[in-house]
């Protein structure tokens, strides 16, 4: 495995992005890099972007894409610090053609990094009925930012989370109009990304997310190897 292996986990909301990051990141040795998360972590010790944080005014809760950089260059420069044999996985970033293109220039003064996608696709019928069952667990997920890990149900109920008991929640994101506009604006900026990134030859890894969870995640941890294994040989020369 190459000495600097940064694989990006890109799809739409509801296609498991979480469910497969955390599967991943229990078989291998990775660090998971989720922007949200991450600003949320750091602004408790930066007032910089504690304010940057605070200022957000995207009704969606995206963060401009310059602190969104800024975020992604210290994760990668300095929290990850970037081993051989512990690849990171960038959980739905980047997620504008700005952030693509600002992501592989910094990689290219990295020396030794290699960087490929695995991209989760499905249709919008199978992302917004899988929104809409998801539920998450507060006392499970206690990442920065609010629980968004999907969590499962107690047998006979459907609100107590079978890994604890608690109580289970939606994500406030996950209703209604604002969980189109989510899908609409991934799907909108999708062919950008794509358009920022295959051009430098990134190696990208499409999975069908429209199968079953076990199936899925068998596929994307088959992709990551193959791109883990890519990079090493062939990758994209950042």
């Amino acid at each position: 495995m190459s000495a600097g292996a940064v694989v990006a986990l890109l799809g739409p909301p509801g296609c498991g992005k979480s469910t497969v990051s955390a599967a991943l990141a229990s078989e291998h040795a990775l660090r998971v890099f989720r922007l949200r998360e991450f600003a949320h972590q750091q602004a408790r010790t930066n007032a910089v972007i504690a304010d940057a944080v605070a200022r957000t005014t995207d009704p969606l809760g995206w963060l401009p894409d310059q602190v969104a950089m800024a975020l992604v260059r210290r994760a990668v420069d300095n929290e990850f610090r970037l081993e051989p044999g512990r690849p990171v996985l960038l959980e739905g970033y980047p997620g504008t053609q700005a952030q693509a293109i600002h992501l592989l220039l910094h990689l290219r003064f990295r020396p030794g990094i290699r960087f490929s996608v695995i991209e989760l696709v499905a249709d919008m019928e199978t992302t917004a009925r899988r929104i809409g069952q998801r539920q998450v667990c507060a006392t499970c997920d206690t990442a920065h930012g609010g629980p968004r890990r999907p969590a499962r149900a107690l047998p006979g109920t459907s609100t107590c989370c079978a890994s604890c008991g608690g109580e289970l929640s939606r994500r406030p994101n996950d209703d209604g109009l604002v969980a189109a506009q989510r899908q609409i604006r991934y799907r909108l900026r999708a062919p950008a990304i794509r358009a920022a990134l295959l051009p430098a030859r990134v190696p990208w890894h499409p999975v069908d997310a429209g199968q079953s969870e076990e199936v899925v995640i068998r596929a994307a941890a088959s992709a990551f190897d193959e791109a883990v294994r890519v990079t090493d040989l062939k990758g994209a020369s950042l």
